[in-house]
């Protein structure tokens, strides 16, 4: 007799009564295709109530497992948020390099994204100055990516070599632009490229945001002191008079 036999006949009984192909390998401690061969030909007689209410529990576990664990984040979160609202208060707000980077990012970097922190750029004077305040931001040391992108007619070698000695870094991702039809006719060119910095992390990005709307919270309040007279400026030519002597 087959010392196995008994484990089939086990494996039969519990496939008729609704037991799925991994719970009767769990239950008998068989693989997979031992239990698949004893099984594969066996209809299923009658649903298993006490494997479906089982199956519902699970689920309803899981949703209130990911319920708890967003709150749990949640609750950090505000406490990351609250301490950005100090340091404003606490300095931040006078701080008048700081508030140009928040411009800055609030009008090019990634706002949608609830966990990166990036903009694009290619001017290579704002690319340097936001650098300089996203190793500032990156407390914990996330890695910054630095990407560029380019046109078909554009050097590889010698735009990466641009920005690696003008960022003082050694690695920079190459994302090529299709540039349907070649670019013909074109006068323009972004000599550079356009470069994207950027790094993952969602506490400082809830603490971005946050400053972001506390400027916005200023800059509504804020009355402009300066003013422009026609009288200071130089004059300029009259372009209708050939006109008018033409007639």
């Amino acid at each position: 007799m087959n010392k196995y036999g008994h484990l089939k006949e086990k494996a039969i009984k519990l496939r008729e009564n609704g037991y799925s192909l991994p719970d009767i390998c769990k239950m008998l401690n068989k693989g997979k295709s031992t239990v698949h061969y004893w099984i594969k030909n066996i209809q299923i007689k009658k649903v298993n109530v006490f494997l479906k209410r089982s199956k519902a529990n699970h689920k309803n576990n899981c949703i209130a497992a990911g319920l708890a664990n967003r709150k749990k984040y949640k609750r950090v979160h505000e406490k990351y948020k609250k301490v950005a609202e100090t340091l404003w208060d606490s300095g931040l707000k006078n701080d008048d390099s700081f508030k140009l980077f928040i411009m800055y990012y609030s009008c090019e970097g990634y706002r949608r994204s609830t966990w990166t922190l990036g903009l694009c750029n290619s001017d290579p004077s704002l690319i340097k100055y936001c650098t300089v305040w996203f190793k500032i931001l990156n407390v914990r040391n996330k890695k910054i990516e630095y990407k560029i992108q380019l046109h078909v007619d554009q050097n590889e070698k010698d735009v990466k070599d641009y920005w690696k000695k003008f960022l003082g870094i050694s690695k920079i991702q190459t994302i090529r632009k299709s540039n349907t039809g070649k670019m013909s006719g074109r006068n323009w060119n972004s000599k550079y490229g356009v470069l994207s910095i950027l790094f993952h992390d969602s506490y400082m990005k809830t603490m971005l945001d946050t400053w972001i709307d506390l400027f916005k919270k200023e800059l509504v309040c804020i009355k402009p002191s300066f003013t422009i007279k026609k009288e200071d400026l130089p004059p300029v030519p009259d372009h209708t008079s050939y006109l008018r002597n033409k007639a």
